[in-house]
């Protein structure tokens, strides 16, 4: 919506300046259509998908070994989405593990349905990284009509890898997350920023899970003493 706003717009401004014009605008409005099958071909010589990596840390005031096992027990997220997530894109609600080091399989259960991953990497206290085998649909449609099939929504946003790194740090520890993805929508420049800013908010909220159930054993006074140490670039978007 916001793009044909821009576009008609911009064609009625023009328009209206062209038709006072008289006579000599129909000249030019010819000349303006033999110019689109140039743009046309333009579109078609750009990539057909497009990929990019989202990366997110926080700081946990725990040690790596606790940090690791916020990362790997994620049975249920508690918190309750916020903007944007609440507004039908995929986000997940609880996971659970089949076996464990490489090779390992984990079923996720998202908002719009199930994700099955594989471990190809497994480095207890330090790093755990995920292949995604299959995944449910990027959002549900709003609608009135409860359940809609749209097929929009399936297999033109793919989640290819999930990494999560955690490293030590004076008072605690550094937990990173990097996700790859794959999107198939045009125009790529206009979509690309609203996709990551989707994949960014359900990182902050799967940070902010792993930071409270790695914390969670730890006396709240001591946790409360220690912070980044970098003054606290860890901060959480609220609500996520």
């Amino acid at each position: 919506s916001p793009i044909i706003a821009i576009v008609v717009t911009i064609g009625a401004v023009f328009g209206r300046h062209e038709a006072a014009r008289g006579r000599q605008a129909r000249v030019q409005v010819f000349a303006s259509a033999a110019v689109l099958p140039l743009l046309f071909a333009v579109e078609q010589l750009a990539p057909a998908t497009t990929a990019f990596t989202v990366t997110e840390r926080v700081f946990v005031a725990a040690t790596p070994a606790q940090a690791w096992q916020g990362v790997v027990d994620v049975r249920r997220l508690p918190q309750r989405p916020g903007f944007p997530l609440n507004l039908g894109f995929a986000h997940p609600v609880s996971a659970r593990w089949d076996g464990q080091g490489i090779g390992a399989r984990r079923l996720t259960r998202f908002s719009t349905g199930m994700s099955l991953e594989r471990a190809t990497e497994w480095r207890p206290g330090r790093s755990l990284e995920l292949e995604v085998l299959t995944q449910p649909p990027a959002m549900r449609e709003l609608s009135p009509y409860g359940e809609v099939f749209a097929p929009h929504v399936r297999d033109y946003f793919r989640t290819r890898t999930a990494r999560w790194d955690v490293s030590p740090a004076p008072g605690g520890s550094w937990v990173t997350v990097s996700t790859s993805h794959e999107m198939d929508l045009a125009p790529a420049p206009y979509w690309r920023p609203i996709a990551a800013w989707i994949v960014r908010a359900n990182a902050r909220r799967g940070l902010a899970h792993i930071r409270s159930q790695a914390e969670a054993a730890l006396p709240s006074e001591a946790a409360s003493r220690q912070g980044p140490p970098d003054g606290g670039d860890h901060q959480i978007l609220a609500g996520l």
